[in-house]
């Protein structure tokens, strides 16, 4: 028989097996390994990871768990999953995948891409379903995807409850939590991708290190304690909390996992289906303990008393106890309880007394036992009242000060200088700016330069400065190292069909236009010098100034995560940061922390008073991404509203409403919570003076519990009316929207160009002409008198014409313009170019609102003269309506602008 390990996932054979537990060991890394042979034909195997040396104890609790699993298995579904075999998979699998907890490897069903996702591996597999490590294509990012077993995505008032409540986590953002993204399905396949934690969870670093130091084990549930205090401020309870689903990263920073997928107290208050409970386990890869679902929900090693008898009705307080039993594993390097059977554990939990510490570790501080004996307490009332004073009893066991901004000691604020000297002590820091200016100078000149042997080469400068900027746009975009570009493949990724045509019929029309100007070679060539010069800049610069300045970096991040772990504040750490990396910080707190956290500090410095020199205000960088993420903003809540009411809609046609109610009540509900997310997100209070963030975890819930009715009333009230149920929907898109006005705008830019390029307008002769006629209209010096005027050179216009040779200026003047063919009647030339680059330009203001001013405003710059517009002054009718049009153009804009419009 063939198995892997769970450790190195080297396969190898075992002979002579029959039902039962073995302890085998990898023949490869040496790890011991739980290993449970049912007597089913086939066997069902079960594998399990064991600690290093193997002890009985842990085969004890690796029993625990089985027969925990076992129990949440019969619980479960009524169709369980089938185990696939090894040798002969039914469909591709992922590349590498690991067993899970239950033996059977990776979903056999799951294709390689699953959405916008790139399935790399298999991770672990919990009650509600697999994790997989991933790749997100659109941003090329690292995620950890989960995916929700077929039993629970059968059940459609289970998956509209997960879906909501992962939804809901989703839009908060703390740095002690793990980060949800976003969530969807395809080829029905339920999923949902989450933030990738580079580490592994506080049960693997026991496991490999054994108990920890005492200081170092409290500035890790410290940060534990303010991630779950977030959550608690928004009427969130984890009820999962273990040491597997407290996530370590590289940097040293603490995040909860798992904080959006288990049930929210209040929607059960607010109306949604609520009858049973939802948990998942966490992704760090630990198999020894299980989370169970069905009625109980939890890990029995850290579950509190009363959560064994009604997981629904448990509060805060119960996250403070698996708090405390965490912090005990910690300390102590085991769970405090174990037992061969769940309800052994839980009878324990309940009647006994763990091990003492001191026992366990007599160098641990009397104050930490207290903290950790408080959190433990079998009665709800003896606990700590909430997790805020758990929070400042830590502190003061670290020598921290929560209310005080954080004191550096002398020897860190002189590391911390000595960084920021050597970062900003490479020569091309101040090298870049200045060579970047002189390359768009020499453009300008080069432009001006080349412009005197042909007007054609005037396009060779403007080609070449945008062709060198998009490929060193590109280029930082590849390194990462540019945030710009980062939100641009984010507004890409929303693209559909309709934005992707217009992109390309862009392209043609500038094509067109260059190749009719005789000057196609000429961009070709300066698309190419430029595409070489701005990769060569930027690996010359930016690339080279970030190698030069990593090992100032490095020692930068080993401060702060000693720090960290010391259990300083993030935002604490950043105000340090800003405070003492002198006048230029900026660029220093963006490589250490990015340009979000940026963003973020800078708002919070200015916001308290406490600006510091060299603060930047309203840069272009910023205008350009504040500028693309509304647009990715309004195409993601059109998103999320779409595959909420999905699920919503198949979670209300189950409980027996016809489709066509289920579809609309379902979008409105969707529509509501979108809306309510936002308004959230904005720091609008729906009740009450005091934010969220400043009330406690009971009041947070009412608050909660009152918006989510509010919102259900505004659902159901008809405020959110489905825009494709009016009956003219349809018709204001297919007329009125951006791209009929994209398309009909570059039908007439081309008609221009071809009508230019007729009337050989495209040459150095025209643009002569053009220069006198503008001449012309301005006042100039008279004759003298009685001075001749000069004899016209006589000229055959006709014999010229059918040459092909281009007019002199003075004879083109007098010679009337050929028109359009065939709509030359209709259609004049300066008005085909006005009213095409008009509507060309209302392309970038979204919805049909814009429809209103920009039909009129082409009508106007068309057929001004023919509706009896009066020339004005030296502006001739043509002119004055063109004129016209641009004014009543700009009016629209700023009247019908609407970021939501594209997507909404």
């Amino acid at each position: 028989m063939r198995i892997r390990c769970p450790e190195c996932q080297h396969a190898f054979r075992l002979t002579q097996v029959k039902p039962g537990r073995y302890r085998p060991r990898c023949s490869q890394c040496g790890k011991p390994f739980l290993l449970n042979l049912s007597a089913d034909q086939p066997p069902r195997v079960e594998i399990t990871r064991l600690p290093d040396d193997a002890s009985p104890e842990a085969t004890v609790n690796a029993n625990a768990a089985l027969a925990a699993q076992r129990l949440a298995q019969q619980r479960a579904a009524a169709q369980p999953e089938q185990a696939h075999s090894e040798q002969a998979p039914p469909h591709p699998s992922p590349p590498n995948p690991a067993p899970s907890a239950d033996g059977s490897a990776a979903d056999a069903s799951l294709p390689l891409q699953l959405g916008g996702y790139r399935i790399v591996r298999m991770i672990g597999r919990g009650a509600m379903g697999a994790v997989y490590e991933a790749r997100q294509l659109s941003l090329d990012r690292t995620v950890a995807l989960k995916t929700i077993l077929t039993r629970w995505a059968d059940e459609p008032a289970s998956l509209a409850r997960f879906t909501r409540e992962a939804y809901a986590a989703a839009q908060l953002t703390h740095h002690n939590v793990v980060q949800i993204y976003d969530f969807g399905s395809e080829a029905g396949k339920h999923y949902f991708s989450m933030e990738w934690v580079r580490g592994g969870s506080l049960s693997e670093t026991v496991r490999k290190q054994g108990a920890l130091e005492p200081r170092v084990a409290a500035g890790y549930i410290l940060q534990a304690a303010r991630g779950l205090q977030f959550a608690h401020r928004n009427g969130m309870i984890h009820r999962d909390v273990k040491p597997a689903n407290l996530l370590l990263s590289e940097d040293g920073v603490v995040k909860v996992a798992d904080l959006g997928l288990v049930k929210l107290p209040d929607q059960s208050d607010a109306g949604f289906d609520s009858e049973g409970s939802i948990a998942a386990s966490g992704f760090s890869g630990s198999m020894t303990e299980v989370t169970l679902a069905g009625s109980t929900v939890g890990t029995p090693a850290y579950m509190p008393p009363e959560q064994a008898l009604d997981a629904a009705s448990v509060d805060h307080r119960a996250d403070i106890y698996s708090l405390g039993c965490s912090l005990y594993h910690l300390l102590a390097g085991k769970p405090p309880f174990g037992g061969a059977e769940v309800s052994q554990v839980l009878a324990q939990h309940k009647n006994a007394t763990p091990v003492p510490l001191q026992r366990v570790n007599p160098r641990i501080p009397d104050e930490l036992v207290r903290i950790t004996q408080r959190a433990m307490a079998r009665q709800i009332d003896d606990r700590y009242e909430n997790i805020g004073q758990m929070v400042e009893d830590l502190q003061q066991v670290l020598g921290l000060h929560g209310d005080q901004p954080f004191s550096p000691s002398t020897s860190q604020v002189e590391r911390l200088e000595q960084c920021v000297a050597e970062f900003e002590r490479t020569p091309l820091a101040a090298l870049q700016v200045p060579l970047a200016s002189a390359f768009f100078v020499a453009c300008v000149v080069l432009t001006a330069a080349l412009g005197l042997l042909s007007w054609r080469w005037l396009v060779f400068g403007p080609v070449l400065a945008i062709a060198a900027a998009k490929s060193y746009f590109f280029a930082a975009g590849w390194a990462g190292v540019s945030p710009v570009y980062r939100q641009f493949k984010q507004w890409l990724a929303t693209f559909r069909w309709q934005q992707w045509l217009m992109w390309c019929v862009a392209v043609a029309v500038f094509g067109a236009a260059v190749y009719l100007a005789g000057a196609l070679g000429i961009a070709v060539l300066a698309s190419a010098l430029g595409v070489a010069l701005g990769i060569g800049f930027f690996f010359a610069t930016e690339w080279r100034l970030s190698q030069q300045r990593e090992p100032a970096i490095a020692s930068a991040e080993q401060l702060l995560r000693e720090l960290r772990i010391g259990g300083v504040e993030e935002s604490k750490l950043r105000r340090f940061i800003a405070r003492y990396a002198g006048k230029r910080w900026e660029a220093f707190f963006e490589s250490l922390f990015g340009y979000d956290a940026l963003r973020q500090t800078r708002r919070m410095l200015q916001t308290s008073g406490e600006d510091t020199p060299g603060s930047a205000r309203l840069p272009l960088r910023d205008w350009i991404i504040d500028a693309l993420g509304r647009r990715v903003e309004a195409a993601k809540r059109q998103r999320d509203r779409r595959q909420l009411a999905q699920v919503e809609q198949q979670s209300l046609q189950s409980a027996g409403m016809n489709a066509a109610q289920a579809e609309a009540q379902a979008w409105r509900m969707a529509a509501a919570m979108v809306e309510a997310s936002r308004e959230a997100l904005a720091g609008e209070a729906a009740a009450g003076t005091k934010s969220v963030a400043e009330l406690d975890a009971k009041a947070a819930r009412d608050i909660k519990r009152a918006n989510i009715k509010a919102m259900l009333a505004d659902a159901r009230s008809g405020r959110y009316a489905r825009p494709d149920a009016m009956p003219t929907s349809k018709w204001t898109s297919n007329i009125l929207g951006t791209v009929p006005r994209f398309l009909l705008g570059s039908v007439l830019l081309l008609l221009f160009f071809f009508w230019a390029y007729q009337n050989q307008m495209l040459t150095a002769q025209a643009v002569e002409q053009v220069v006198s006629e503008i001449q012309e209209t301005l006042p100039g010096p008279a004759a003298e008198p009685g001075e001749p005027d000069e004899p016209d050179e006589a000229v055959e216009v006709g014999e010229a014409t059918e040459a092909g040779e281009p007019l002199p200026a003075d004879i083109a003047a007098d010679v009337p313009r050929r028109p359009l063919p065939r709509v030359g009647g209709v259609l004049s030339g300066w008005g085909c170019g006005a009213a095409g680059l008009l509507l060309f330009l209302s392309a970038g203001v979204s919805g049909w609102k814009m429809s209103l001013f920009a039909y009129p405003v082409a009508a106007i710059a068309l057929w001004g003269p023919a509706l009896g517009l009066p020339a004005a002054g030296p502006l001739s009718a043509q002119w004055t309506s063109i004129a016209i049009a641009a004014t009543v153009f700009v009016i629209g804009v700023f009247i019908s602008y609407d970021p939501d419009a594209e997507y909404g």
